[in-house]
C-alpha cells in the first residue's frame, strides 16, 4: 500500500535526548538535490541546538549519498529561521520568476500588478 504522507524519496532523521524523541528533519531527494521539507524540535529543548544538529546530520547524509545540493527553503521570511540557515552555511540564490497567465482573473491580476511574493 502506498503511503501518501511519506513519499518514497523521503528520508527522516530523528533526534533523541537520552530516550526521548525530541525532533526530526525530513529530506525529500531529487536529482542531485535534497530539500529540507520539515524540521521540528521540542520547544523545551531549543537551547540545546537540536535543529543545528539535525541540519549537520542532513549534510552528512547528503555527503554520504553523494548528493551535491541541500536546499532549505526561502530566506528572508523569518528572522530566527534565517539566523539558523546562515549559521549553518546556507546562502541565498536569487531566481528569476516567470508568471504565466492562465485565466481571466490572472490577466486582470497581471494588469493590476498583483504578483505573488
Amino acid at each position: 500500500m502506498d503511503n501518501v504522507l511519506s513519499p518514497p524519496d523521503s528520508t527522516y532523521i530523528g533526534a533523541y535526548l537520552q530516550d526521548e524523541f525530541v525532533g526530526f528533519i525530513q529530506l525529500v531527494q531529487g536529482d542531485n538535490i535534497a530539500i529540507v521539507s520539515q524540521i521540528l524540535s521540542m520547544q523545551k529543548h531549543w537551547g540545546k541546538a537540536l535543529n543545528n544538529a539535525l541540519v549537520a546530520k542532513a549534510v552528512e547524509v547528503c555527503a554520504t549519498r553523494k548528493i551535491r545540493w541541500l536546499m532549505y527553503g526561502r530566506m528572508g521570511n523569518h528572522p530566527t529561521l534565517d539566523d539558523l540557515k546562515q549559521n549553518n552555511g546556507c546562502v541565498s540564490f536569487l531566481l528569476t520568476r516567470y508568471f504565466i497567465v492562465l485565466t481571466g482573473k490572472g490577466r486582470l491580476a497581471a494588469r493590476l500588478g498583483c504578483t505573488a511574493k
